[in-house]
């Protein structure tokens, strides 16, 4: 049962970084900074852009290594 409670945590996680990205950073971001990633951290809504997937969670954890985060290819689907 591990595994299933790990993919809905991951689910929880998903949601709310999705809820974070809409209300604060979608309009501007997918405007400015199409195809770039942003790691979200759901703890404190703050968000690190960067042109690769692994500079965005690199400069998330840099700066919270506890945070949880969730990351979007801006301007494409979730």
């Amino acid at each position: 049962m591990p595994a299933i409670s790990k993919l809905l945590d991951a689910a929880k996680v998903a949601e709310a970084g999705e809820r974070v990205y809409r209300q604060h950073y979608q309009q501007e971001y997918e405007a400015s900074y199409p195809g770039k990633f942003v790691a979200i951290n759901i703890s404190s809504g703050r968000a690190f852009l960067s042109t690769t997937l692994r500079e965005a969670i690199e400069d998330g954890r840099a700066a919270d290594p506890e945070g949880l985060f969730h990351v979007i290819r801006i301007g494409f689907p979730s």
